[in-house]
């Protein structure tokens, strides 16, 4: 009798556990399993938000983290292995969540209200100025013309500003994590559309995303696509936000999958273009007709060669360091630097 009530008394322990458990938030989860379809939202309450984007239909809504009122823009980064959410501060500098709380990793009097991030890559704006983070220090890299928007960050780590002159036009600029700016891409509306209020952005299947307040008079508390197109580019067809007040959001922050975006243009189509750079092992080569390449360390000393063709080279196997590849294409020779870190 005795050890059948110990056996139910240990049922019942189960199952408050069990019911525990399944009440437990998503906030003691770091390192979310990436997919194409999430996204997340930081609102004025400071509560993170899941939603999911299927068939251009938004649904969701889950408050996956709260109490955090003092966060004012939202990320996903961190490395290539192990990501959680990073965000500015409301009185300068930086914090990135880790169970149970927010630590807080850098006191910069600089205001983050805009900031986006992949993995390793993490992009802030400060008003017009955009810095690179790197774990535990903040380089400036430009200033954007008269106002930056919001900032998403592609796969290949380049973050696209989404900033507009003083005529409210919109403007798209890609940058990486050197400063080095590719050529703008030059807003030709299909229909009339101000970037005013567009508080967040986010990459999702290769496509580029921006959430526009309710006050904005064009598209009110909707996001609408960015589709490229050539060296231009304009807003597609807008979807309608589950919130009514689209208002009370801060940011906007995803979480991409293996999808891999292209889409830049590079500012000088005279020699080829190596990115990232600096890396932490992969190096991609966008020239035409790549011939044979070689990589040297600074000692002159031959290390790699890879064959015709390669587009896409593995540095994971060498230290840390500045190597130079050389490259033949188009029966030119090119010597490049590429940094290891």
């Amino acid at each position: 009798m005795k050890i059948k009530s110990l056996f139910l008394f240990l049922i019942l322990i189960l199952v408050g556990l069990c019911n525990h458990l399944r009440a437990l938030p998503i906030d003691s989860i770091i390192n979310y399993p990436c997919n194409n379809n999430t996204f997340w939202t930081l609102n004025t309450f400071g509560e993170i938000q899941e939603w999911q984007l299927n068939n251009n239909v938004v649904s969701g809504g889950q408050v996956i983290l709260s109490n955090s009122s003092t966060l004012r823009s939202l990320s996903y980064c961190g490395n290539s292995t192990a990501q959680t959410f990073f965000s500015g501060l409301n009185g300068g500098g930086f914090a990135y969540y880790n169970s149970p709380g927010w630590q807080v990793i850098n006191n910069s009097t600089i205001h983050c209200h805009n900031s986006g991030g992949y993995k390793q890559y993490h992009y802030y704006a400060d008003g017009s100025n955009l810095y690179y983070f790197n774990g535990s220090n903040s380089s400036f890299l430009l200033t954007a013309n008269f106002y930056v928007a919001d900032i998403a960050v592609d796969t290949l780590g380049f973050a696209w500003i989404l900033t507009k002159d003083l005529l409210n036009n919109p403007s798209l600029k890609v940058v990486d994590s050197l400063g080095n700016a590719f050529a703008p891409y030059t807003y030709s509306p299909s229909v009339s559309v101000s970037s005013n209020n567009a508080y967040g952005m986010f990459f999702l299947n290769g496509t580029l995303y921006v959430g526009f307040g309710s006050a904005n008079s064009f598209v009110p508390g909707k996001i609408v696509p960015l589709i490229i197109s050539g060296s231009s580019f304009y807003f597609g067809t807008p979807i309608n936000f589950p919130e009514p007040q689209l208002s009370y959001f801060f940011d906007m922050a995803s979480c991409q999958g293996s999808h891999t975006f292209t889409g830049y243009r590079s500012l000088d189509k005279t020699k080829p273009a190596l990115f990232p750079n600096p890396t932490s092992g992969i190096i991609n080569i966008v020239y035409d007709n790549l011939d044979q390449m070689e990589l040297y360390n600074l000692m002159g000393e031959k290390l790699a060669t890879f064959p015709s063709g390669t587009k896409t080279i593995d540095l994971h196997n060498f230290q840390n360091g500045v190597y130079i590849l050389k490259i033949a294409a188009n029966n030119k020779t090119f010597a490049e630097k590429i940094i290891l870190r």
